[in-house]
């Protein structure tokens, strides 16, 4: 990163608050801003307030899990790039959230070094292709996210 240019923010979301913790101090010495959340509702909140450039989302969380997530997140905020992090990466699950707009997978453990190249090829991407004509526009506002939560808390597994 340049002199001058500000840090590429990211967003760490996993139920497991000392992963969380551990991922936020080694993406902070690579010199991002990092900020974390430890449900799928925390996670749309700091969206709002800290408006990340790349989510790293985890599938497995109690409450809204990172199925119906992503989905709120590519409908609302379709240019904000969505690493899926999970311990078990079967094909269909890996099919499932790249048709669901995941820039891509990553298998648990994380192997830091490989994310880091995973979040800079995330970023490229989403750099060329901000205000590009062929970019989704978003279908969902913060008023229908905030309904949205409400009804997944209504519905979600306890």
């Amino acid at each position: 990163m340049k002199s001058g240019e500000s840090k590429s923010k990211i967003l760490v979301v996993d139920d497991e608050i000392k992963a969380c913790g551990l991922l936020k101090k080694f993406l902070e010495r690579k010199n991002y801003s990092v900020e974390t959340a430890n449900s799928g509702e925390e996670a749309l909140h700091k969206i709002k307030e800290f408006d990340p450039a790349v989510v790293l989302l985890d599938i497995l969380m109690p409450g809204i899990r990172g199925d119906k997530i992503i989905k709120l997140i590519k409908k609302w905020k379709p240019e904000l790039e969505v690493l899926v992090t999970t311990a078990v990466m079967e094909k269909e699950t890996h099919d499932f959230f790249k048709n669901e707009g995941a820039f891509s997978c990553v298998q648990k453990p994380l192997h830091y070094d490989s994310l880091i190249e995973e979040i800079e090829v995330a970023l490229v991407y989403r750099n060329q292709n901000l205000g590009a004509a062929s970019n989704p526009v978003p279908t969902l506002e913060w008023k229908d996210i905030t309904e949205k939560i409400l009804q997944l808390k209504e519905t979600a597994p306890v």
